[in-house]
C-alpha cells in the first residue's frame, strides 16, 4: 500500500512539473502586445495585414580634404512618412557627435580624435530653414543631445506624406589608433557614419532616439542612395552600391579586369602596384547608386591593391555576384583571403541558408592596423589584418555574413545586438571554410563570464553592454543559444525556420519574438521552457556528475540553461562507449538524470560533455575509479 501510495505521488509530481513546464508563457513588452492590437504585428512570426516601414532617398555629396583631415557633405533626404502616424518632430543621427567635446562614449578614445562635433552649415525643411551655421534659425526648436538631433516641425508630416531635407555639414575625421570603425588610416580613407540620417520611426518603439556611445551598433531604414564622391587626385574608391561613372575615373585597362573579375570564377588582379605609377587613374569625383539597403559606407586610397572574382550565387538564374578584397600593398596580406570570402559566399547562398547572397557584389576592404575593430557596411566592411590567420579568416566570413544579418534581415541592432551578433556567429561556426575554427574560444571563455555579475538575459537592451561583457553578450552565448536550439529541435526543422524567418522578414524589422514565434511553428513541441531560459532568466550552464555506483550514473543540472548530456566512457577492459541524450530530457523541470547502462563492465572513467557544450564549472565532469 505503502508502495502504492509514493509511485503515485512520483507520478504526480512528474505530470505537474510536465504541466507546468507546458504551460510557460514568455514575457511581452507592452509594446509588441500594442503592435499587435494595431496589426502590425501578429503573433505567429509573419508581419501584420497593417505592417509598415518609413524609408528615406538620399541624393548626397562627400568631398575628403586630406590636407585638413575634414569630410565636408552636402545634400538633400526626401523622408517619407508611411506610418499611420502624423509625425511632429524630427530625429536625425549625427553620428560624428560621439567625438564632440563633452559627449559620452562608452569606449576608449584618443584626444587628437575629439573636436566641435559635426557642423551643420544649414539644414532646410521643405523650403523653411531651421538651422544656419549651426544654429537654430527663424525661431526653430532644435535640440542636441549627444548623437541625436531633435527637430519640432513648423508643420506636421501627414501619415503617407513626405517632406524634403536639404543641408549641408562638416567633420574632422578620426585618425588615431582608436578610428574603430572607421577613419583616416595614415593616407587612406574608410567612411561610415558620415551623412546625417534620419532616424528609425517604427511600430514598437515610435522613434528610436537612443544615442550613439561607440560600442553598440545600428539601427537603420531601407533606404535609396544616390552618392557623389570627390576624392583628391589619384585615389580609388570602393562603396556600397555600383558606381556608374567608371569611365570617368579609371583607365580602360583597370575596366577590362574588372569586367573579367565580375563574369570569371577565376582570381584577377585588377589594380597592382605598377597602376599607381601610371595615368591609370583619370578622374576623382566617383557617383554610386544603391536600392533598398540599410545604409552608405565608402573607402579611399592611394596604394592599395585590387583583386577580385565572381561566383554564381543563384544556379536557377544564373546570377553572379562581384567579390572583391583591397588592402595595402605594404603589408603581410595572407593570399587565400580572396578564396575564403568566395567560399563564404557560396556556402550561404548554396547550402546555409541557402538563400542567395542579396547584393551584386562584396567587397572587403583591409585597413592597415592590427588587433582593432573590424565593421560591416551593406557591401562593404572594414577589415583588420589579423596577424592569427584563423582569426583573419573567420573576420572575413563574419563581415561578409553580416549581408543577411543585419542588411537583408533589419534588426534593431541598437537595443538587440544579439540578435545579428549571435546569428552571423553560428553560421560562422558552422561554415567550413579554409580550415579554421574561431567559435571554440568563446566556448572555452564561458566559465569566465556566464552567471557573473558582467552577465545577464539576453532579452534587455543591448545599450546596457560595456568593453567588459559586450563580447560574451553580444556574440559568445547569443551563438551558444542557436546551437543548443538547432540540437533541440533537430537540424532539418532548424534549417526550415531559418530559411523560413529569412524569406518573412528581409527588407523589414524583426522582434526577437518575432524570431521566436516563427522557430516555435518548427520546433514540433513547444519550446518556451527552454526560450525562457536560454533569453529571459539569469542563469548558466552547468551539468555535473553526482554519482556512480554499480553503473548507474546520475547526472546533476546545477545550472538552469538546458545542455545536452554527453559522456565518453572507459572500461577497465579499455573499451569505450559513447552516450548521447538531448538537452529535451530537462523539459519537464527535472534536476537530475539517471543514466543507466546495459554493461556489466565495470567504469574505470566517465568525461561529461565536450568542446561546444559551454559549462560553468568543468571541474565535476570527470569521474575517475
Amino acid at each position: 500500500m505503502r508502495t502504492h501510495i509514493f509511485f503515485t505521488f512520483l507520478a504526480f509530481l512528474f505530470f505537474s512539473s510536465f504541466s507546468n513546464a507546458q504551460n510557460i508563457k514568455l514575457y511581452e513588452l507592452p509594446e509588441f502586445q500594442k503592435a499587435i492590437k494595431n496589426e502590425s504585428r501578429t503573433g505567429n512570426g509573419k508581419p501584420g495585414s497593417k505592417y509598415w516601414q518609413n524609408h528615406s532617398d538620399y541624393i548626397l555629396e562627400a568631398i575628403i580634404d586630406t590636407s585638413k583631415n575634414l569630410l565636408k557633405g552636402k545634400g538633400s533626404i526626401t523622408y517619407h512618412n508611411n506610418s499611420p502616424v502624423t509625425l511632429r518632430d524630427l530625429h536625425i543621427r549625427l553620428y560624428q557627435d560621439l567625438y564632440k567635446q563633452g559627449s559620452a562614449r562608452n569606449f576608449p578614445s584618443s584626444v587628437e580624435d575629439i573636436h566641435n562635433g559635426t557642423f551643420i552649415d544649414s539644414l532646410n525643411i521643405n523650403g523653411k530653414q531651421y538651422i544656419l551655421f549651426n544654429k537654430p534659425a527663424n525661431q526653430s526648436i532644435i535640440n542636441r543631445f549627444l548623437t541625436d538631433l531633435y527637430i519640432q516641425l513648423s508643420d506636421s508630416l501627414v501619415s503617407d506624406g513626405s517632406c524634403v531635407i536639404e543641408l549641408a555639414w562638416s567633420f574632422m575625421i578620426p585618425s588615431s589608433q582608436w578610428t574603430r570603425r572607421m577613419g583616416r588610416y595614415s593616407d587612406d580613407f574608410f567612411i561610415g557614419q558620415w551623412y546625417p540620417q534620419i532616424a528609425v520611426y517604427d511600430d514598437i518603439i515610435g522613434w528610436d532616439i537612443i544615442p550613439y556611445f561607440g560600442l553598440q551598433e545600428f539601427y537603420n531604414d531601407f533606404n535609396n542612395y544616390d552618392v557623389t564622391i570627390k576624392v583628391p587626385d589619384g585615389y580609388m574608391v570602393w562603396a556600397t552600391g555600383e558606381c556608374d561613372n567608371l569611365p570617368d575615373v579609371l583607365d580602360k585597362s583597370i575596366i577590362k579586369n574588372l569586367n573579367l573579375a565580375r563574369n570569371s570564377d577565376s582570381n584577377v588582379t585588377i589594380v597592382n602596384p605598377e597602376a599607381y605609377r601610371t595615368t591609370l587613374f583619370k578622374g576623382n569625383i566617383w557617383h554610386f547608386k544603391a536600392e533598398q539597403v540599410s545604409d552608405f559606407a565608402f573607402a579611399a586610397a592611394t596604394n592599395y591593391l585590387w583583386e577580385g572574382s565572381s561566383v554564381i550565387v543563384d544556379q536557377k538564374t544564373g546570377r553572379r555576384v562581384f567579390i572583391d578584397v583591397v588592402y595595402p600593398k605594404e603589408s603581410n596580406f595572407p593570399s587565400k583571403t580572396l578564396q575564403v570570402a568566395k567560399d563564404a559566399i557560396l556556402w550561404t547562398s548554396g547550402s546555409y541558408p541557402g538563400i542567395p547572397y542579396p547584393y551584386s557584389h562584396a567587397t572587403s576592404f583591409f585597413n592597415d592596423l592590427q588587433n582593432d575593430v573590424s565593421m560591416e557596411y551593406p557591401m562593404i566592411a572594414n577589415d583588420m589584418i589579423d596577424p592569427d590567420p584563423d582569426i583573419h579568416m573567420g573576420t572575413v566570413a563574419h563581415e561578409l555574413f553580416h549581408n543577411y544579418f543585419p542588411f537583408y534581415v533589419g534588426f534593431n541592432e541598437t537595443i538587440f545586438g544579439w540578435m545579428d551578433e549571435g546569428w552571423v556567429v553560428f553560421l560562422e561556426n558552422k561554415f567550413k571554410g579554409d580550415g579554421y575554427s574561431y567559435f571554440e574560444s568563446g566556448i572555452t571563455s564561458y566559465p569566465f563570464i556566464a552567471g557573473s555579475i558582467y552577465d545577464r538575459p539576453l532579452f534587455s537592451s543591448t545599450m546596457d553592454e560595456s568593453i567588459f561583457n559586450r563580447r560574451f553578450l553580444s556574440y559568445t552565448k547569443p551563438a551558444i543559444n542557436l546551437i543548443l536550439l538547432e540540437e533541440l529541435i533537430g537540424e532539418e526543422a532548424f534549417k526550415k525556420a531559418t530559411t523560413d524567418f529569412i524569406n518573412t522578414w528581409k527588407g523589414k524589422h524583426p522582434t526577437p519574438y518575432d524570431f521566436f514565434n516563427v522557430f516555435k511553428k518548427y520546433a514540433g513541441d513547444d519550446i518556451n521552457w527552454f526560450l525562457k531560459a536560454c533569453y529571459f532568466d539569469y542563469g548558466y550552464a552547468d551539468l555535473g556528475i553526482r554519482s556512480v555506483d554499480n553503473n548507474k550514473i546520475i547526472i546533476e543540472k546545477l545550472g538552469n540553461i538546458p545542455v545536452s548530456i554527453k559522456l565518453e566512457i572507459t572500461y577497465d577492459d579499455n573499451s569505450t562507449e559513447s552516450i548521447y541524450k538531448n538537452l529535451a530530457i530537462w523539459k519537464t523541470g527535472i534536476t537530475e538524470y539517471l543514466v543507466n547502462l546495459k554493461t556489466n563492465k565495470t567504469i574505470k572513467k566517465i568525461i561529461l560533455g565536450d568542446k561546444l557544450i559551454p559549462d560553468i564549472d568543468p571541474s565535476n565532469n570527470v569521474f575517475q575509479k
